[in-house]
């Protein structure tokens, strides 16, 4: 989690992405050798994570630990000054609310589903899973986009800011509206194509996949303005657009809607937080 964005910090975006395909390789390769050649059953895919973790891990310490980076890692660097320990914790608040509020969202959400049977959880799971492939390429454009901010703000250089700025929303905006197309088009092949066969889980997932469709193109630009934000160092901000999407507007959400509008409210309710969080940023980018 810390060598990746020092790799991308200092132009190493490449091999940050290859530590993290490798891993993820190695982890697919091992887990039907662990779970089915040697019978370990679930301990075999735990295994099998923790290797592909000790390997990415190891690719990428072995890169600072062989001075091949700019930084360099150093029992002696280590910081007796406490408010370097502040400055890490305000500038990471942002994002400890913003996965801090996703389990609590993702618990509310599934205690709620499963409330319409086991058809509703396991849609639900399935089309999260489609949105959250969708939504991690958004994001991934903006953890570029972040230190690019970053750099130009402290460098006075704002209109590359800017400019970074508008190239990433048009870039993010571009996958999110090509993945709510493809939501839109054939949301029940892809449910089925997750391994959804009961046809009750394939309506539920694919009702759901059409109402994230009205909000996914919404999302690239939420996303940049909390994360610019975030990387210009202005915290509570950041840490208060972080905490919309699946806090201030997703709680009441989850918990209002279903009373409402039942199975429906609990489908509708990610959506709506997310389209009242773009709303919410459209100040925040203006001011």
């Amino acid at each position: 989690f810390v060598t990746g964005p020092l790799l991308r910090a200092e132009g190493r975006a490449t091999y940050s992405m290859l530590v993290g395909i490798v891993g993820g390789l190695v982890n697919i390769a091992l887990d039907p050798i662990f779970i089915f050649v040697l019978d370990l059953k679930v301990m075999g895919a735990a295994v099998a994570t923790a290797l592909s973790q000790v390997i990415s891990f190891s690719m990428a310490i072995g890169f600072y630990a062989f001075n091949k980076g700019v930084i360099k890692i150093s029992f002696k660097y280590i910081s007796r000054d406490i408010r370097d320990y502040w400055l890490i914790l305000k500038t990471g608040a942002p994002t400890i609310f913003r996965q801090g509020l996703g389990s609590v969202s993702t618990t509310l959400l599934n205690g709620r589903a499963k409330l319409y049977g086991d058809a509703a959880v396991a849609a639900i799971s399935l089309a999260n899973k489609t949105y959250m492939l969708i939504r991690s390429v958004v994001l991934g454009v903006g953890q570029g986009f972040q230190p690019i901010a970053g750099y130009n703000y402290g460098a006075k250089k704002y209109d590359r800011v800017k400019k970074a700025f508008t190239v990433a929303v048009i870039l993010g905006s571009a996958v999110a509206v090509f993945g709510a197309v493809i939501c839109a088009v054939i949301p029940d092949k892809i449910i089925s194509l997750l391994g959804a066969e009961n046809p009750e889980v394939i309506k539920i997932g694919g009702r759901m996949l059409m109402i994230y469709s009205i909000a996914l193109p919404f999302l690239g630009f939420s996303s940049y303005v909390n994360m610019m934000y975030q990387s210009l160092g202005f915290v509570k901000g950041a840490t208060f657009l972080a905490s919309c999407r699946q806090g201030v507007y997703f709680i009441p959400a989850i918990i209002i809607l279903p009373l409402l509008l039942g199975l429906n409210g609990v489908i509708a309710s990610q959506s709506l937080a997310d389209i009242l969080t773009f709303l919410t940023s459209i100040p925040f980018c203006v001011f």
